[in-house]
């Protein structure tokens, strides 16, 4: 097996709002990889099917990004800060046991995240929200004998935090407030996927639930 490598071309572009608002960048990007690793079939014979991680050929990955943070001195609210990341991209290589055209494993179409900031001076304190969809649709995983699908709702995180006592910091983090489900569809074959006899579809969900932590840092 030899190491994944790749040319990796990027085009970036920031502007500066005017009186300070804030900042927009965004970047377009295309990496030509040569020698992909993923799974290939290492079979000793048609009854002992094996796979394991190898090199499938050259593929590429494109794709757009786009970020902005502004603050919202515009409808007086100055300490307001909001941020947005966007990403959008794809990806192409041969697969090895289908012989068609895919993405690469667990190459996520992109994801949207937005949030916000509020800092209270007079409080010494600031609290904000953030939100993260990932695009679902296509993100798999080719194997030898099964193929696997997934997709996850949007995760929420939120936190308040505040300097008390001099220089002592408080952050209470909320992590998954809302809980999220991560769902899994495993589609499992008899003999190897390209002679398309599905024996069965197992789906599986799951939730991490609601993580909350709280940490205090200071100089004593």
């Amino acid at each position: 097996m030899r190491q994944e490598e790749a040319w990796e071309y990027d085009l970036n572009v920031e502007y500066r709002l005017p009186n300070d608002v804030g900042v927009v960048d965004a970047s377009i990007f295309y990496h030509d990889m040569e020698n992909v690793i993923e799974r290939i079939d290492v079979s000793t014979s048609p009854t002992q099917l094996n796979s394991a991680n190898g090199n499938i050929g050259d593929g590429k990955r494109y794709g757009l990004r786009a970020n902005a943070s502004i603050r919202l001195g515009m409808i007086n609210l100055p300490n307001v800060l909001t941020t947005t990341r966007f990403t959008v991209q794809d990806s192409d290589v041969t697969d090895p046991f289908l012989g068609i055209s895919r993405r690469t494993d667990q190459y996520i179409r992109g994801s949207l995240e937005m949030g916000f900031r509020h800092d209270i001076p007079r409080f010494n304190m600031n609290y904000g929200l953030n939100w993260n969809n990932r695009f679902d649709g296509n993100r798999k995983r080719y194997d030898l004998e099964d193929i696997e699908l997934q997709a996850v709702d949007p995760l929420w995180d939120a936190f308040v935090e505040a300097i008390v006592f001099g220089n002592v910091t408080v952050r209470l983090d909320a992590r998954r407030f809302i809980p999220s489900i991560f769902c899994r569809e495993r589609q499992r074959f008899i003999g190897p996927i390209s002679d398309g006899i599905l024996e069965e579809i197992e789906d599986s969900c799951n939730s991490s639930g609601r993580t909350l932590s709280l940490k205090v840092t200071g100089t004593f």
